[in-house]
């Protein structure tokens, strides 16, 4: 009997424990305005909710449910909205943005339910519009809607709530939520180790590791996940060029924080080989970038000149690749124009820095740093050619700059030769 009594007791702690949680979970998930007053009965999205990890039997039992397709019209409609979306938030409209998707969002709501898999991309998109004015909060909500949505229309163990898993540790590693990344990326890793996943999956999920690794000053643990990631990509034959050079440049820069330059440059050629292939086949964006980034690392480790060579080709494949009016192409002339300075090309770094600054004009949201930066080589420039008058006009736009940038925070990335 007193064994009976200790088992009975148990299970009453347990299930109260267990009601607990659904309180706690049921709490926040109001608080969040995740579910729209109705009780969570996703075990995986529920778990997320509160910041823990969910437990496999639990999320195993779950049937995912059917729903018929939606009207290829509405597909169609959506579509259609969810690029203006995008463009408003090109375009640095962010609040117009919100307001679209939000209305999208609830024309989807009333036609379909809360539950129809539809609202899923447009729950993604008003996510990353609510992130770009700062909700954090309303953006997190929107990104746990989604797993809730993924996860009643296709089940916990499925790719698709790994993909939307991926999604959801992308946005807190952007948000400097670490603990949080770590415990979605670890459910990713739970869910595959159940699914007959793909390679493209699990190259993703490693890339996202290491991604959250570098944020928490892990360096060498970014590495591994970045290397394995790419040997995923490669096992899938030629599809995923891009993402493999991607992956290592993003192993370079791991390797300068390491001290270690000439294995960083190593990983840049090799990514370089990755996009201009023997067989013809040319990527010139990505292999913008890739000069560009051997130029700073050279200009570094080596010779101005070796940098100004790289930094050109990084300026030509931009303008192939992403066109003459592109933030990539103003990001390489602006390298290119403090290269010409430090060689002593007065002429050409006027014309680099100068065109920079007509590409920023016409591409919308400026880069406020960057822009301050080049009014200060511009500045440098016409003093060393004795143009007092040109130089004067840069010192006070570059004064004018800094004053607007000083109570503002910024992470974009400084002209650092």
């Amino acid at each position: 009997m007193m064994r009976q009594g200790k088992r009975t007791a148990s299970a009453q702690s347990s299930c109260e424990a267990g009601c607990e949680v659904e309180r706690t979970t049921w709490r926040v998930g109001f608080g969040l305005k995740l579910l729209k007053g109705r009780k969570i009965e996703r075990p995986l999205s529920a778990a997320l909710v509160v910041g823990m990890l969910p437990k496999l039997e639990e999320i195993d039992k779950r049937r995912k449910k059917y729903f018929r397709g939606a009207a290829s019209a509405d597909v169609e409609r959506t579509c259609a909205v969810i690029g203006k979306i995008r463009n408003h938030q090109d375009a640095g409209h962010g609040a117009h943005a919100v307001k679209i998707g939000a209305k999208l969002l609830g024309n989807l709501e009333r036609k379909y339910g809360c539950e129809h898999p539809i609202l899923a991309p447009v729950l993604f998109e008003c996510a990353t519009a609510q992130a770009a004015i700062g909700d954090m909060r309303k953006a997190e909500a929107l990104h746990l809607q989604v797993c809730w949505v993924i996860e009643g229309a296709y089940g916990a163990i499925s790719c698709e709530i790994v993909s939307a898993l991926h999604t959801l540790s992308i946005f807190y590693i952007e948000s400097g939520m670490q603990q949080k990344a770590s415990t979605v990326l670890s459910t990713v890793r739970m869910i595959t180790g159940r699914l007959q996943v793909d390679e493209n999956l699990l190259a993703k999920t490693e890339a996202i590791a290491g991604r959250q690794a570098k944020a928490s000053g892990k360096t060498s643990n970014a590495i591994r996940c970045f290397i394995q990631a790419e040997q995923h990509f490669a096992a899938c034959g030629g599809r995923y060029v891009k993402e493999r050079a991607k992956l290592r440049r993003l192993i370079a820069e791991c390797l300068c924080e390491l001290g270690q330059p000439e294995r960083a440059a190593a990983e840049l050629v090799q990514a370089l080989e990755l996009v201009i292939r023997k067989d013809g086949a040319c990527f010139p964006s990505a292999a913008s970038r890739i000069y560009l980034d051997l130029s700073r690392l050279t200009a570094r480790t080596s010779s101005y000149e070796d940098a100004c060579i790289f930094a050109q080709k990084a300026e030509k494949a931009a303008r192939i690749g992403c066109g003459a009016i592109s933030r990539q192409r103003a990001e390489c002339l602006a390298n290119l124009g403090a290269l010409y300075n430090r060689v002593c090309s007065y002429e050409n770094a006027v014309w680099a820095l100068e065109e920079a600054l007509a590409v920023f004009d016409q591409i919308g949201p400026s880069d406020p740093i960057m822009i301050a930066d080049i009014y200060d080589l511009l500045f440098d420039v016409f003093q060393a050619q004795g143009k007092a008058a040109e130089a004067q006009t840069y010192l006070i736009l570059s004064r004018a700059a800094r004053r607007t940038l000083a109570d503002l925070e910024s992470t974009q990335e400084r002209i650092v030769h």
